[in-house]
């Protein structure tokens, strides 16, 4: 997965990465020197957080699995 796959299943652009790290315009932020820093640091998160949601959801479907299954 890269920054372009993350980009384009969160409906991502250029300038809204640029202006949640603080750049004047996509322009800006594309240009960066610190550009590969941050794209690795979404990617990062966005792998972090996808796996929480996942394991969130797996115990929550076990847990209802196991209310059914305890039901008289």
């Amino acid at each position: 997965m890269d920054i372009n796959d993350i980009k384009k299943e969160l409906g991502l652009s250029q300038n809204d990465i640029a202006e949640f790290f603080g750049y004047k315009d996509g322009g800006s932020y594309a240009r960066s020197t610190r550009k590969k820093h941050v794209d690795n640091g979404i990617i990062s998160i966005y792998k972090l957080t996808k796996k929480a949601l996942e394991e969130k959801i797996i115990k929550t479907e076990l847990n209802d699995i196991s209310s059914i299954s305890s039901e008289p």
